[in-house]
């Protein structure tokens, strides 16, 4: 299978070495771990809508969005006592497009409905897993994009223009669009 893409631009390619330089001078080195250290194993799924797939044995679980396909409290209900089935210590999950999940009192249904749960919207947890402290952090915002909850106005670059005579979709030729 081939992809069809455009090489990058110059300035694609600028941004990208930037960032690898900003990011091998600034991130911390890694945390050197004993060889008697173990493992903490995450499971991460998303995009489920509806379906229960067997998920691998793990120390966290994460489901990161799209439980249900419309987002009912009958959809969250089932996906959510699936979720709450699985043997892993820690489970956690973020909604998405799941409209019940946007409800003011949400948390206080979830919290008694399913105790071993945690609902990230907009918020994080902190956990000790093998004399380790993590922190996760959940937000179930999305880019506009139909007419689901949770989302937020796309942001175009600021070289776009939504009128013909100023478009373009080059970066270089913005100063010169912001002008005409």
């Amino acid at each position: 299978m081939h992809l069809h893409r455009h090489p990058p631009t110059l300035l694609e390619g600028l941004q990208s070495s930037l960032l690898f330089l900003a990011r091998l001078l600034y991130s911390p080195p890694p945390v050197p771990l004993s060889q008697s250290t173990p493992h903490v194993r995450i499971v991460c799924v998303s995009d489920t809508h509806n379906h229960q797939p067997p998920l691998p044995d793990g120390d966290i679980l994460i489901h990161a969005g799209d439980l249900t396909v419309s987002g009912t409290q009958h959809e969250i209900d089932k996906a959510l006592s699936w979720l709450e089935s699985q043997p892993h210590p820690h489970k956690f999950f973020i909604g998405n497009h799941d409209k019940f999940l946007a409800d003011a009192d949400v948390h206080q249904y979830i919290s008694s409905r399913f105790p071993s749960l945690t609902y990230l919207q907009e918020s994080s947890a902190h956990i000790t897993i093998h004399d380790r402290t993590l922190h996760i952090y959940g937000s179930p915002f999305t880019p506009q994009h139909g007419y689901w909850e949770f989302q937020y106005p796309r942001v175009h670059p600021p070289w776009y223009s939504p009128t013909e005579k100023h478009r373009t979709t080059d970066p270089t030729k913005f100063a010169l669009a912001s002008l005409l």
